[in-house]
């Protein structure tokens, strides 16, 4: 009996960590797009269209944060989802982000997502 109680312990624990995976897992098992190479001029705002239709679990995130911003966020609202990034003031040069999408169906993990950049020149 203490065999079988031993056993189905061991069988549990071990399906939950094969099961699960990190997000860094994630990100580098998800379908990568394309990234996208954006020219702005000092002080112009980019704002990206991310859709309506955002899962009810999972959803947007930003995985590597862009370095030289002043706005680099997503917005939520009843209507759509958008990335907006703003350059800090003065700045001239290179930045980039990268952004995640997970989608759940409620089991744990994302069972699609992608991942993609986008490359900012900012003149």
């Amino acid at each position: 009996m203490k065999q079988a109680l031993l056993l189905s312990i061991t069988l549990v624990f071990n399906i939950g960590l094969w099961s699960s995976c990190s997000e860094e897992e994630q990100v580098n098992s998800a379908d990568r797009a394309a990234s996208k190479d954006i020219v702005l001029e000092a002080g112009e705002t980019f704002t990206y269209d991310l859709g309506s239709n955002v899962s009810f679990e999972g959803g947007y995130s930003i995985s590597r944060q862009a370095e030289h911003f002043a706005v680099s966020e997503i917005q939520y609202d009843n209507a759509s989802h958008k990335y907006v990034y703003e350059p800090k003031a003065g700045f001239k040069g290179k930045d980039s982000v990268d952004l995640y999408y997970c989608v759940s169906t409620g089991a744990p993990g994302c069972t699609s997502s992608k991942y993609f950049t986008f490359n900012f020149t900012i003149k």
